[in-house]
């Protein structure tokens, strides 16, 4: 007894070292990795920047300060902190090329622990890749930066290269003098000074530690593998000897279940029985009086007055008698009415059910829409909505066969003075329009745009035509 007792307890200790041992070697492994891709990460997003803005002052050839910049931006001594500043120089504050920048210096952020930099990076191209969709120089841009991509995954981090000291060797083996040792000293500072100056990489950890771990995780693994056999072999034997009762159990619930379903199936089945006579009795009831209704109203021929005209919401039709009719006195006294006999010169309304008339189907209507912005080139169908907002700035007009759309501007004084205000950001991506020095408050549309459906976007065709009022 007490030895089954001691196993028990040297497993259970066992089993806590080992589940100790793999959390503290899953930790020290993920926080290491963390830091060496998140250095990684890091600097191949500062190239991701400087090889986009690169890209966009250059293709700007209307101002000779965005040239000069997009050469001092790629230099390694140069400051990216200093860059958005530098681009507010030019195109002032909020341009679109200060927003890509941030956006892009902002993917930092969103590094994740543990997640593969390949969809990290991912991420980050395509953000450069729907700004600048529809751009001539975009094609080698994604190059460079794949290149970019592919060069951070491979190559590993640079360190500063240490120089070899040089050691200067007297005449007849001699302790070398005070100033020959003061110039070799120089000449090491100056080979220093000429060499670019690289980033100090994070310390990183030794190999062995990697194999340590790995060491580590795969005997966790393998003693865990262990303790699920033993856990189902012991379910298993447990399960077979509850066999038998549970069978029978199962049996006689199944057998309860169908007697119980076959029941309320009978039930509803005579219900509906005796539902269907009492429809027929209803029937004939409705039936048997019409008839005695027909056979109480006077037949056409019988006397010389004229005969009763029976109307109804369909035809009026009046009998032609087919005997000769029968010479009576004339009678002075009024007609009494009698429930359920018509009288003569009386108007007989039978109760008829009316139809209705046959409604023609609605024409289709124009569907319209209200969206801020334009997105890649176009208005997302997910993102339109269908009332008018303080930020919708475009009203969307869609055919009824939804082929075919044209757009406009709200018609709205407070959203015309955002989007003038804005309107490099709002306006030009889908209107044409000029700019003059006075001040706007309102906005004229002179011709609509057009707009085409392209899978989940309507992409715009041509560009509305608006001037400032």
């Amino acid at each position: 007894m007490n030895k089954i007792k001691l196993n028990k307890a040297y497993r259970a200790a066992n089993w806590k070292m080992l589940g100790l041992t793999w959390f503290l070697s899953s930790l020290l492994f993920t926080t290491a990795w963390a830091q060496e891709s998140k250095a990684v990460f890091d600097k191949t997003i500062d190239q991701f920047n400087r090889t986009t803005i690169r890209y966009v002052l250059a293709a700007d050839q209307e101002k000779k300060e965005s040239a000069e910049l997009a050469k001092k931006v790629v230099e390694p001594t140069y400051d990216l902190a200093q860059l958005p500043a530098d681009i507010q120089k030019i195109y002032g504050k909020n341009s679109k090329t200060e927003i890509l920048s941030n956006n892009i210096s902002k993917q930092k952020n969103n590094f994740i622990a543990g997640k593969p930099l390949t969809q990290q990076f991912a991420a980050a191209i395509q953000l450069i890749r729907d700004d600048r969709k529809g751009k001539p120089y975009l094609a080698a841009l994604e190059k460079e930066l794949i290149a970019m991509k592919e060069a951070a995954l491979k190559e590993p981090v640079t360190t500063i290269p240490t120089p070899q000291p040089q050691t200067a060797t007297a005449p007849n083996d001699q302790t070398p003098s005070l100033e020959t040792q003061i110039a070799d000293l120089r000449k090491q500072l100056n080979n220093l000074s000429n060499q670019p100056v690289m980033p100090v990489p994070p310390p990183g950890v030794p190999p062995y530690v990697y194999v340590l771990l790995a060491l580590v995780g795969a005997l966790s693994v393998y003693n865990y593998w262990l303790l699920r056999q033993w856990k189902n072999r012991k379910r298993h034997h447990s399960s077979e000897t509850k066999l038998p009762e549970t069978s029978v159990s199962s049996s006689l619930m199944t057998e309860e279940i169908n007697r119980k379903i076959k029941e309320n199936v009978g039930a509803l089945e005579r219900k509906m029985d005796a539902q269907r006579e009492q429809f027929k009795r209803e029937l004939e009831e409705i039936k048997r009086e019409i008839r005695k209704t027909a056979d109480k109203m006077p037949q056409p021929g019988r006397d010389k007055t004229p005969p009763a005209t029976v109307t109804n919401t369909h035809r009026e039709a009046t009998s032609t008698p087919s005997a000769k009719p029968n010479v009576s006195p004339i009678n002075t006294k009024p007609p009494v009415a009698t429930p359920g006999v018509a009288t003569p010169g009386t108007t007989v309304e039978l109760d008829v059910k009316r139809t209705s008339p046959v409604q023609e189907p609605a024409k289709p209507r124009t569907i319209t829409k209200y969206a801020d912005y334009p997105k890649e080139n176009g208005f997302v169908i997910a993102q339109l909505s269908d009332s008018s907002d303080r930020r919708s700035i475009y009203e969307i007009n869609i055919s009824p066969d939804q082929t075919q759309a044209t757009f406009t501007i709200v018609n709205d004084p407070a959203i015309h003075e955002y989007a003038i205000q804005n309107r490099e950001r709002l306006l030009k991506d889908a209107c044409d329009f000029e700019i003059s020095s006075s001040k706007h408050a309102r906005i004229e549309v002179i011709q609509p745009g057009t707009l085409k459906l392209d899978g989940n976007a309507w992409q715009i065709h041509s560009k509305a035509k608006i001037r400032f009022v």
